[in-house]
């Protein structure tokens, strides 16, 4: 998901706006309101392909890409967003729906994002900290086995990495939104 990310910073300095405004968190949405359905599910599928052993992307994603560019560039203008808040948006929009695509590998294997998001509320900020560090896994494992969940073999522990990884995107970047 980092390159996924990355892939996205240079069109944030390209389409934002030198003066600065504050983004109102109502607006967050604005990137995934105005995507077509295609791009929302080639970010759902690298979601997917997440919880898997490949290094491959999606075959919808180069496309995605340039609708995507044109929607933070909308989004960015119609709300005068500063360049942290384009990035936050953007970064919250991807881990949104590449979080989806986790959750449904999820669901198969008995991981529920809910249960996750408990596992994660139940450790210290300190241990949230180290996680976005990919640090600290213990604790995360301690907590779900704390919530009832014992993580077997692969894919379930490669799911629940991806999935903390992208709940963890996700909020940090809503953070960065209201912040900016």
């Amino acid at each position: 998901m980092k390159l996924l990310l990355s892939a996205f910073a240079a069109l944030l300095l390209a389409v934002a706006p030198n003066l600065a405004h504050a983004a109102d968190i109502s607006t967050i949405d604005c990137i995934a309101k105005t995507i077509p359905e295609p791009t929302r599910a080639a970010l759902r599928e690298e979601g997917r392909l997440a919880t898997t052993t490949s290094d491959e992307h999606g075959p919808g994603l180069v496309a995605a890409m340039g609708a995507f560019r044109t929607a933070v560039a909308t989004c960015t203008k119609r709300y005068k967003w500063s360049p942290a808040a384009a990035e936050a948006a953007t970064t919250y929009t991807i881990s949104s729906y590449v979080l989806e695509g986790i959750v449904a590998a999820g669901e198969r294997e008995g991981i529920s994002l809910a249960l996750l998001e408990k596992a994660l509320a139940d450790l210290t900020p300190e241990q949230r900290a180290a996680l976005e560090q990919g640090e600290g896994y213990e604790a995360m494992v301690d907590s779900l086995r704390k919530n009832g969940f014992e993580i077997g073999p692969d894919p379930q522990a490669r799911i629940i990495g991806a999935m903390t990884g992208a709940v963890q995107s996700r909020n940090r970047a809503r953070a960065d939104f209201i912040a900016s």
